[in-house]
């Protein structure tokens, strides 16, 4: 699903119709689909996870079927006051089903959230987020994956943790594996053909280019506080390194050949 475009030029979908794009036959096609007008959209198992722009209202939707779930308002998260961001849109930043809601209400939803970025979930029925519990000296999650009857997160410093939300205790991670640290770096995790993949892009922050800018074009992506002294800098990923991880061994793998895999990822999902 491609980005919701500004207002056009008096079609009646233009404020409604979302475009998607097929990878298979290259085409792109339109559905009118009001639910997500003015809403900040990711994606799970088919399903989107919409937050208002003005008011910060949580909820699921399936886009072609127009069912759509209430969900708690990320003010009931524990410690809110403490952790929101400054637009209410960005407070979710990732989100993962461990089921399709289209086919058993036994699913949990995970998201990673705030400032901090921080792990919470919710149950159906339940009134509000449950928050899980770092680790003691633990940084932010970057990435969260469900596996095998798990949720695998990832954090900033390459520490994969692998979340308890069924236990009697109060929902926890802990670490199972652990990555060399990069610097600059942002991780994503997914699986493939039955098995768990990291993937490390280094170099994700904005950085100055004059050294390679003749031998590499990079496009210049402005912040919100840009001024004409910051045109020198540019987004500056330098490369991906991929890792096959062994969750039973805690052991990784560097590969260099995803054979006849093709992973595609992104900040909103990865798959």
């Amino acid at each position: 699903m491609l980005a919701e475009e500004e207002d056009g030029d008096g079609d009646e979908d233009d404020n409604t119709g979302r475009k998607f794009y097929s990878f298979y036959n290259d085409m792109i096609f339109k559905k009118r689909i009001p639910e997500t007008h003015g809403k900040r959209c990711m994606e799970s198992m088919g399903w989107l996870i919409t937050v208002g722009k003005e008011d910060g209202e949580i909820n699921l939707l399936h886009p072609f079927s127009g069912v759509q779930i209430q969900l708690p308002h990320q003010n009931t998260t524990k410690h809110y006051e403490f952790n929101q961001t400054r637009f209410l849109w960005n407070f979710v930043k990732k989100v993962v089903l461990s089921a399709n809601p289209s086919h058993t209400d036994d699913y949990v939803l995970m998201v990673i959230d705030g400032s901090f970025k921080f792990l919470s979930f919710w149950r159906p029925r339940d009134f509000l987020w449950t928050r899980i519990t770092k680790p003691i000296h633990f940084g932010h999650f970057s990435e969260v994956l469900y596996f095998n009857g798990n949720f695998y997160a990832i954090g900033c410093g390459g520490s994969i943790q692998v979340c308890d939300v069924a236990g009697p205790e109060p929902a926890s991670s802990r670490n199972i594996a652990q990555l060399e640290p990069l610097a600059d770096c942002n991780y994503y995790i997914l699986e493939s053909l039955g098995s768990f993949f990291v993937v490390a892009q280094s170099g994700v922050g904005l950085r100055c280019v004059q050294d390679d800018r003749e031998r590499i074009l990079l496009t210049y992506i402005p912040s919100i506080n840009d001024n004409e002294e910051d045109m020198s800098y540019a987004y500056g990923t330098r490369n991906f390194v991929v890792f096959k991880i062994d969750l039973e061994a805690h052991r990784n793998t560097t590969i260099r050949d995803l054979g006849d895999r093709a992973f595609f990822l992104g900040a909103n999902a990865s798959f």
